[in-house]
């Protein structure tokens, strides 16, 4: 699993802590990736025990958070790109 944050003016902002739309899984989702060195490449297991819950509920809250346009999934390589606003915002 390789979790690349573009760099964008917004970096760092945690603008998505004031989002009510998310949910305090995904917020905190969001925040633990934030916290990671950018363009790191982990194993699964590695990634599912720093969130400290299993593969499903992980992978779930990954799948919310892309139907909210903060996440773009690239199955071929298990690539995320993260974002600290939703892609349809500017």
């Amino acid at each position: 699993m390789q979790i690349l944050r573009p760099t964008t003016p917004d970096s760092g902002s945690k603008w998505f802590l004031y989002d009510m739309g998310l949910s305090l899984a995904e917020k905190g989702l969001l925040t633990i990736i934030n916290m990671l060195p950018e363009n790191i490449c982990l194993n699964d297991s590695m990634f599912y025990r720093i969130c400290g819950d299993t593969k499903e509920v992980v992978d779930k809250i990954f799948q919310e958070l892309e139907k909210l346009k903060y996440v773009v999934h690239i199955e071929s390589d298990d690539t995320y790109i993260v974002y600290e606003k939703p892609l349809f915002i500017d």
